[in-house]
């Protein structure tokens, strides 16, 4: 005749459908406990010949019930539906409670089996005040039914102290788990950001920790020389690959003759062929002469889009990154990334990493 118990609430306190699929597979396995300890509590009674309970009536109402939970728990199309499947149980069980009391016992030995209906409203109420209000009433209902069914319809009856009190008791019962309920689901809101921020924390240690091994790698190359091109092409080629850019370039700076010249890109032809061996202006290109005072330059929108062709290869971009590399506070050359998407999570991170190699 009982189904659930009140162990477990937090689990399931106001659960998204992830948490509500679990809870339902939960109150499908306490039903068979609840249902087996309900047969057994029977048979102890008429053993001891305590009450005028009927145990084979008691046993076809459990068995009933532990049909409900073997069908809950193989039937997959139920567990898809996590709200109707919990809805589901919980009409059954009240059913289940409400049938077994009427057709087992009567007088006070039924009364005294009211209290089962609090099984089915405290799982209930963690799980939403509307879903426990509506259990509460039903649990009502059915034990006015019963009532009803054995003493008449009547004002006396209905006014009565055994029509009043228990479901004055279910109801507050119903609050206090409301209470419960509402405190857990904030410790779980807690508990979901703090993991939220652990897991933000650990992305960020991987990226710090890939970023340092290509920083590493970039430091190693540029300690050698700037002049030597197949260097300055590992760079190149080691910043693209950190920063998934759709195109890099490095550049030389010539800072007595202001001048800046392509020695390495992601078209290994460019700075092999005429355009390596061109020297552009410093002036030619605004940005270029920011970079010795600003060790980054950011270029989006209509800026990214007036890079030179000559620079890019010709392939448009988005955002464009320019970064300085400097020796002895003097500007050496830069190393240029273009980006046809960039969200702003990854544009900070190809900012610091391109600030590190400057």
């Amino acid at each position: 005749m009982g189904v659930q118990t009140s162990s477990g609430g937090a689990e399931g306190a106001r659960p998204g459908l992830g948490d509500l699929a679990t809870f339902n597979r939960w109150l499908c396995l306490t039903r068979l406990r609840a249902a087996t300890g309900v047969f057994v509590f029977t048979l102890a009674l008429h053993a001891l010949g305590i009450g005028q309970v009927s145990e084979t009536r008691v046993f076809g109402i459990c068995v009933g019930l532990v049909a409900a939970s073997v069908i809950g728990l193989q039937w997959k199309a139920l567990a898809r539906a996590p709200r109707l499947f919990f809805h589901l149980q919980s009409l059954v069980d009240l059913a289940g409670i409400t049938v077994g009391i009427g057709i087992s016992a009567e007088g006070l030995p039924a009364l005294l089996f009211r209290p089962i209906y609090t099984l089915v409203i405290v799982p209930a109420s963690l799980i939403s005040v509307p879903s426990g209000l509506l259990i509460a009433t039903a649990a009502t209902v059915g034990h006015e039914l019963l009532l009803v069914v054995e003493r008449g319809l009547s004002f006396a009856t209905l006014g009565s102290l055994e029509s009043l009190v228990p479901p004055f008791l279910f109801f507050l019962l119903a609050q206090q788990c409301f209470f419960y309920g509402t405190h857990l689901e904030r410790k779980n809101t807690a508990l979901a950001g703090l993991a939220e921020r652990l897991e933000e924390s650990r992305r960020r240690l991987v990226a710090e920790a890939r970023t340092s091994a290509a920083l590493l790698d970039v430091a190693r190359t540029l300690s050698s020389t700037l002049e030597a091109p197949e260097l300055l092409a590992r760079v190149n080629s080691t910043a693209r690959q950190q920063l998934a850019a759709d195109w890099s370039a490095t550049f030389l700076v010539d800072a007595e003759r202001a001048t800046f010249r392509l020695v390495a890109a992601t078209d290994a032809d460019l700075a092999a062929g005429a355009l390596g061996r061109l020297e552009l202006p410093l002036r030619g290109w605004s940005p270029v002469e920011r970079l010795t005072a600003e060790s980054v330059i950011v270029l989006t929108g209509a800026e990214a889009e007036r890079t030179p062709g000559l620079l890019s290869g010709g392939r448009p971009a988005a955002t464009v990154i320019l970064a300085a590399l400097y020796r002895e506070d003097v500007l050496s050359g830069f190393l240029a990334a273009g980006f046809g998407t960039l969200s702003p999570t990854e544009r900070e991170q190809a900012v610091g990493f391109l600030s590190g190699i400057a």
